[in-house]
């Protein structure tokens, strides 16, 4: 099966995608084909699946706690990979009523530990990445092949393992009219600014800091909703200059990671926020307003220092379901005053399906033996270029 899906020129990836939010399944349909120096990468459709309760409080316990029950994780894993193979499976039916077949499935899986942050073990400095999710269950349940496991290539060359989809973002959005920026905001913001087809600049990414994560959180503590609809309880608050000094204090601001998560942007951070709107006596909505604002001033950091740099940048794009969220569009329109900031609609592509198409090209790429760099500045050129993920084949029937 693998030969002959790499002796076609044309192929149909169905891409999956579970964020840090650990809201949604995201899948997207995409048909990649290959011409003379030219790939071709086209967004056929998208799918949302809801996680299934238990299953969804199990994931977000794994990457909450800091000990993790063995028997639960490998349990939990198998369970997801469940999932997604049953998600895969209602789109791998939907499509074929639309007479168009799926030839091969990337899945990102689920992160449940990211550590940037090396530390010395076996006499060298080490990072970690683990993403669940069994693989094996996906393709199990649709008998096609399945990429997955991307980021442990990255590590090997002793990288974060994030992030990893810029060659992808460069191959989908990139423009030989215009240089682009898109901001990518769901669970983590980060960034990818994609220089115009043809010039000597790099491309770049990393992690800005939070996106929406600490705001579901804070509401979720305070008033039991999920997420901040619209951002319409932000709205309704006035931030907290002293609250910001001390959420900035995190290590991430002040250090070379390129990447975070959870460990870092999560339920220890809740924690703190809810300590000091206690000690400031602050209302929900100024809570609300001022974690918010963390994640813009996050965001206006990382990307102010490129605007001053690459001043040919007309607009910059939001992706994400932060995109949707008015006080983040609101105060980065504020922030970011000298530059249009657009839905990255305009470019052709649902923002709830980025992350996923992005894996289904990393995945046709898995497939073909193509390496990716992961590393764009000049500072860290790469020499050698990871194969990012493994192949997973489906069972066959008895010889």
């Amino acid at each position: 099966m693998l030969t002959s899906l790499q002796k076609r020129k044309t192929l149909t990836v169905l891409g999956i995608n579970s964020g840090t939010s650990i809201d949604s399944i995201d899948l997207a349909v995409t048909r990649i084909s290959h011409k003379p120096g030219k790939t071709v990468f086209q967004f056929l459709k998208g799918f949302s699946r809801k996680f299934p309760n238990d299953l969804r409080q199990g994931l977000v316990d794994l990457a909450d706690n800091d000990t993790v029950n063995l028997d639960r994780l490998i349990r939990t894993d198998n369970a997801l990979g469940d999932c997604l193979g049953r998600a895969a499976r209602s789109v791998q039916k939907k499509m074929a009523s639309d007479s168009i077949k799926i030839d091969l499935i990337a899945s990102h899986g689920q992160t449940i530990r990211h550590t940037p942050q090396p530390e010395i073990l076996a006499g060298k400095k080490r990072h970690g990445t683990l993403q669940i999710g069994a693989p094996e269950a996906i393709a199990a349940q649709t008998l096609l092949p399945v990429a997955a496991d991307f980021r442990q290539s990255d590590i090997a060359l002793g990288n974060e393992g994030a992030p990893i989809t810029v060659h992808a973002m460069n191959v989908i959005f990139g423009s030989s009219s215009e240089p682009r920026l898109i901001i990518n905001i769901g669970g983590m913001s980060n960034y990818f600014f994609i220089p115009k087809i043809g010039s000597s600049t790099f491309p770049l990414a990393s992690d800005c800091g939070p996106g929406n994560i600490l705001s579901d959180l804070t509401l979720q503590s305070l008033e039991g909703s999920r997420f901040d609809h619209g951002g319409k309880a932000a709205l309704a608050g006035h931030s907290s200059e002293i609250v910001l000094h001390e959420l900035l204090a995190s290590r991430f601001f002040s250090s070379q990671m390129r990447s975070t998560g959870r460990e870092e942007f999560g339920r220890m951070m809740l924690k703190r926020i809810l300590e000091l709107k206690k000690r400031e006596s602050l209302s929900t909505p100024d809570i609300m307003a001022s974690v918010a604002e963390l994640t813009v001033r996050a965001i206006s950091r990382r990307v102010k220092p490129i605007l001053r740099k690459e001043r040919s940048i007309q607009k910059l794009y939001l992706t994400g379901g932060g995109r949707k969220n008015n006080f983040f569009v609101k105060r980065l329109r504020e922030s970011l005053a000298e530059i249009e900031i657009a839905p990255v609609e305009e470019l052709g592509l649902s923002g709830d399906y980025v992350e996923a198409a992005a894996y289904a090209l990393m995945g046709e790429m898995t497939l073909r033996g193509k390496a990716s760099p992961t590393l764009f500045d000049r500072k860290n050129q790469q020499r050698r270029f990871p194969i990012l993920g493994s192949l997973f084949q489906p069972p066959q029937e008895k010889v």
